[in-house]
């Protein structure tokens, strides 16, 4: 099976409210398929409590899968309407997840706690996209809607915002921490990003002109791996960047 099939698999399973394990083996990968409550899945991420954890339309769901039996859980967040997004287990035992409808920061336990931390006002507007915990112990996360920023969080609520600098109108997406201590981001301006735990930003450009990076993760190899918007209008490539950590 292409990668290109898997992604599309999972995008058009995401909006049909279906969770998703794939399994890889030398030959081939196996696909399970298993429905949940709730459709529009965003985000997910493997939780300190062994279950996988997503989100979507909301709310926050739960996943616990032991050979043939499974589990799922689902929980509502406090205000309506929040398009519970991104999400990634935290440095104190939670889970942490953008609420990109409301303008606020959710945490939720793993007994179904849900608490919000609102955005400071200046960056309600500004399209909090990615999240993910950083070696210092806090939340960072990326701004869309052309905000070119980047945003410290910690676990009670004290946020840092860092400027990137890159074109009016382009905003950054994905972010991960990288195996240098570092976190690294993928910048719609066609570069990678990397910003230390003191806020200091170095930007790296990409090979072609039309490269419009989405997400990124850190690879095996300790490098940074993004794929350009798989979902991008026709002309932009459909490949994947690697990105060497200095």
């Amino acid at each position: 099976m292409s990668g290109r099939a898997v992604y599309r698999g999972l995008r058009d399973s995401l909006f049909c409210g279906l969770f998703i394990m794939i399994g890889f083996s030398p030959l081939r990968a196996q696909i399970t398929e298993y429905p949940v409550p709730f459709n529009g899945l965003s985000g997910i991420a493997a939780g300190p409590d062994g279950a996988m954890w997503f989100s979507g339309n909301g709310y926050i769901g739960e996943i616990m899968v032991n050979g043939l039996d499974w589990n799922v859980a689902s929980y509502s967040t406090p205000t309506l309407n929040a398009g519970s997004a991104a999400i990634t287990t935290g440095p104190d035992g939670a889970l942490w997840f953008i609420e990109s409808g409301n303008g606020k920061i959710g945490r939720i336990t793993t007994s179904g706690t849900i608490t919000e931390i609102p955005l400071p006002a200046s960056e309600v507007n500004s399209g909090v996209y990615g999240i993910t915990a950083g070696p210092d112990g806090n939340l960072w996360f990326t701004e869309d809607h052309g905000a070119n920023k980047i945003v410290r969080m910690t676990t009670s609520g004290v946020f840092t915002i860092y400027t990137v600098a890159s074109p009016v109108n382009v905003g950054s997406l994905g972010i991960t921490a990288g195996p240098d201590g570092a976190l690294w981001f993928a910048d719609q301006a066609g570069k990678i990003g990397r910003i230390t735990t003191s806020g200091a930003i170095t930007e790296y450009t990409l090979p072609e002109a039309n490269d419009r990076p989405n997400a990124i993760a850190s690879g095996p190899d300790g490098a940074a791996t993004s794929p350009p918007d798989l979902m991008a209008p026709c002309g932009l490539p459909n490949w994947a960047a690697r990105s060497d950590v200095f």
